[in-house]
């Protein structure tokens, strides 16, 4: 599937969330009453932060439709009620988030409009400015930021240098020479979502060795199709039409539910996920994502479609959601996904969560930085030798050791990590005029600093 751009993402919207200012920062796809207004005010604050009126904490988020044809509706995590559903389906309801204090609300169940919505000011201004029309209870957000998520990464994207991956089916590792002014890396992953990674996985070779990776790898496929009710789990649909062999039509895949390029991000049990710092952590996390519990059955076309987080499963309920109007996965939508039983729920929550906010949140810019990684700009948690400042003979070689996509040049700092678990591989160049060159350019694991 080619890549979706936020522009078509948006164009999926069918409710727009914006401010009175005009800013209409989030949206998403309603169709047969599938989202509840709690399930709504969750995503909401899944995806941005807002800043409410003053600090009394009497002020609940509201939405103020633009046509007085809808009811304004308060956002409550109790309100289990539907969200309307715009009808036609191409009509695209916007509503104006806005703050509603019921302690101060004269209407009482009547309904509230845009002439009464106040500016953003002290309380006492809205009084006075509102005095005539005693509508103090109703004032306007600005607009909100961006929620950082630290489990969040665009859809194909990795991690980072660190944690990049290298293709497990062996082979000479095309690394360019590396640079020891510059901790960026053009290495490119040989699997990406939407390919069989079975059939060449990838490892962090920072964390693992190539031997303790490919059978974990060569199980999941055989492990998944074991386990997946020989089906699409969206579906349903897939089941082969002759005995023996594959159990499973030919369109049919085991795919990963948190994508191997996304593998440090999957939940550990505390439900958040590995410091970047903990080599356990981090190899957890990997392991969790080639197991059985982290695969589902798809068809080949809903699989491209669940990679690009345009569907979904909703953990907690087994409905499928469509998050653009695609008709490929339109006539799944709010219906019962076959799921087995040992698919881990919290892998389920982490794509669904994910989906909200590249969907929701497609036309509002990344407002936190790149969380920091070891190697780039900040100190490792393990306690590092300071460097040598003793004069080194000139024997004419430099050394330098790779972490991943990261250079290391300090001989002292590259044997503490080693020590801390990591495996820190050496480069050598004993001319200055060539480049670095592998250690080992037939594929098998490279020299380990001493």
């Amino acid at each position: 599937m080619s890549i979706i751009t936020p522009i078509q993402r948006q164009l999926g919207w069918n409710v727009i969330i914006s401010t009175k200012s005009g800013c209409r920062f989030g949206g998403f796809y309603q169709q047969g009453s599938l989202l509840s207004v709690a399930e709504v005010k969750r995503e909401l604050d899944l995806c941005f932060k807002f800043e409410e009126p003053d600090f009394t904490g009497t002020w609940q988020p509201a939405l103020i439709p633009l046509t007085n044809a809808i009811s304004s509706i308060f956002l409550e995590n109790t309100n289990n009620s539907p969200f309307p559903t715009p009808w036609p389906l191409d009509f695209r309801a916007e509503y104006i988030y806005a703050f509603h204090n019921p302690l101060l609300c004269i209407y009482k169940g009547k309904q509230h409009t845009l002439k009464g919505l106040a500016r953003n000011t002290s309380y006492f201004n809205i009084v006075e400015t509102n005095a005539k029309t005693k509508d103090i209870c109703i004032r306007s957000a600005s607009p909100p930021r961006r929620r950082d998520d630290s489990r969040y990464l665009p859809t194909g994207e990795p991690p980072g240098d660190l944690l990049r991956t290298v293709s497990v089916s062996g082979g000479k590792r095309n690394y360019s020479a590396p640079d020891s002014a510059s901790t960026s890396s053009n290495t490119r992953l040989s699997s990406t979502e939407g390919s069989d990674e079975s059939s060449d996985g990838t490892f962090p070779d920072a964390i693992m060795h190539r031997e303790e990776a490919r059978p974990i790898i060569d199980s999941f496929r055989p492990s998944v199709i074991a386990a997946g009710g020989c089906r699409c789990a969206i579906s349903k649909k897939g089941r082969a039409w002759w005995y023996g062999g594959k159990p499973i039509g030919s369109t049919i895949q085991p795919t990963h539910i948190i994508p191997p390029i996304h593998w440090s991000r999957y939940p550990n049990c505390d439900l958040g996920i590995a410091s970047v710092d903990s080599v356990a952590g981090l190899r957890f996390a990997w392991h969790k994502t080639w197991q059985v519990t982290n695969g589902l059955l798809l068809a080949s076309n809903l699989r491209e479609c669940f990679d690009a987080r345009l569907v979904s499963i909703n953990p907690d309920t087994n409905r499928i959601r469509a998050f653009v109007p695609f008709d490929m996965i339109t006539e799944f939508h709010n219906t019962l996904a076959s799921i087995v039983r040992l698919v881990d729920r919290h892998a389920l929550r982490h794509h669904y969560d994910m989906c909200c906010i590249e969907n929701m949140t497609a036309n509002t810019q990344w407002a936190g930085e790149p969380l920091p990684l070891p190697g780039m700009g900040i100190t490792f948690l393990i306690e590092l030798p300071p460097p040598s400042s003793e004069p080194q003979p000139d024997s004419g070689q430099r050394r330098s050791w790779r972490l991943g996509g990261i250079t290391i040049t300090d001989p002292d700092v590259a044997k503490a990590m080693k020590e801390a678990g990591w495996l820190i591989h050496e480069w050598r160049n004993d001319n200055e005029d060539e480049e670095c060159q592998d250690l080992n350019p037939d594929g098998s694991d490279w020299e380990e600093v001493d």
